[in-house]
């Protein structure tokens, strides 16, 4: 049985239909990070809606507004849980990404292209770019072009801090598509 090649080794030598099925995932210590975080975000939004509903507060707009925030940080816990253990599985029928929670399956048929998000951080009123995200944009017809928890943004968004970068990810993934969908490669069975 022979070794697999690395990804850094994948992306700078032609895709071979031994290296499939390629495996992709999240970072140890990002997976560990979220899972300390993610009961801190589960706290907050516990709090929120437990002055909302328990403490009775007669708060008017504000309230409104606790609400949205403790929404918008239950869809945050959601996608965080889903996060931890992340891992794509590409082949040559497509993409499989598998989380806690949700496994996607797109088709290369299915994917319109391929984008990246930037990461930013503020600090002291500076903006500071970190990383980039990778992005998968599909055409609708098996899975929405963009989910609730990204209702604004059009894409499947992976998480940040995978074993390739953003930019890295989606050279790799575009790389892999254009060997698939070649008119000499093999065809699926």
């Amino acid at each position: 049985m022979s070794r697999k090649a690395s990804l850094k080794t994948l992306l700078n030598r032609r895709i071979k239909d031994s290296d499939f099925p390629i495996l992709i995932r999240r970072r140890a210590w990002a997976n560990g990070l979220t899972m300390v975080l993610l009961p801190v975000l589960a706290a907050l939004a516990g709090g929120l809606l437990w002055l909302l509903f328990v403490a009775e507060l007669h708060l008017g707009w504000g309230a409104l507004f606790m609400a949205i925030l403790a929404a918008m940080l239950l869809i945050g816990c959601g996608t965080a849980l889903d996060s931890i253990g992340l891992s794509l599985s590409v082949d040559r029928e497509g993409i499989a990404a598998k989380g806690l929670i949700e496994t996607r399956q797109f088709g290369w048929d299915e994917i319109t292209h391929f984008g990246t998000w930037r990461v930013r951080n503020v600090s002291d009123g500076y903006v500071i770019p970190h990383k980039y995200q990778a992005v998968i944009h599909v055409d609708g017809s098996s899975h929405p072009k963009r989910l609730l928890r990204n209702l604004f943004f059009a894409g499947h968004f992976l998480p940040p801090f995978m074993e390739l970068d953003g930019k890295d990810l989606i050279r790799l993934l575009a790389k892999v598509k254009r060997h698939v969908e070649a008119p000499d490669a093999p065809q699926a069975t």
